[in-house]
């Protein structure tokens, strides 16, 4: 599969049919599952973040270094689940870190963002890879909505694609 791994040192971990290092489990022989390896996130890694931001849910606070700290993790854990919700959450919990406050009460919609990014991390499940993913055709889209209010807003989609060869296709 291509992956690095320590093979000495306090980073260095037994490989088996299940290994976890570093927050992270790779499941090499998933039950019933012939050909597929499953990459996610271990529980007590799931339980750590849910934690962490039920105690902002709880408190209603957060300071500009806890945003800071908070955004790179529920990051990493989406890259593995991925979704448009959990990146908007993302970019609210962002903002925060830049407001120039010692401390700030959560909003409505930063509470919001903060019980999205809750519910992703406890319901993604881990990705699968396969060896059909080696054939695949990538696509890249993205969406816009630009204008001052509903009568001058417009909408566009656009999407590139890449072949199995990691060629851009016209």
């Amino acid at each position: 599969m291509g992956i690095q791994f320590a093979r000495n040192g306090k980073k260095a971990v037994d490989w088996d049919a299940r290994v976890k290092t570093l927050g992270v489990q790779f499941d090499l022989k998933p039950l019933g599952q012939k050909g597929v390896v499953l990459l996610g996130h271990t529980e007590s890694r799931i339980e750590e973040l849910k934690n962490e931001l039920n105690k902002f849910l709880e408190s209603g606070v957060m300071t500009p270094k806890d945003a800071e700290r908070l955004k790179g993790r529920p990051q990493w854990h989406g890259s593995f689940a991925g979704g448009r919700l959990a990146q908007q959450a993302l970019r609210k919990i962002g903002g925060l870190v830049s407001c120039g406050r010692k401390q700030k009460l959560l909003s409505q919609t930063e509470f919001k963002a903060i019980d999205v990014l809750r519910d992703r991390v406890l319901s993604a499940p881990p990705m699968r890879i396969q060896s059909t993913n080696l054939r695949t055709w990538l696509v890249f889209s993205d969406g816009a909505c630009e204008g001052e209010n509903d009568q001058t807003k417009e909408g566009t989609v656009g999407a590139s694609s890449v072949n199995p060869e990691g060629e851009p296709s016209q």
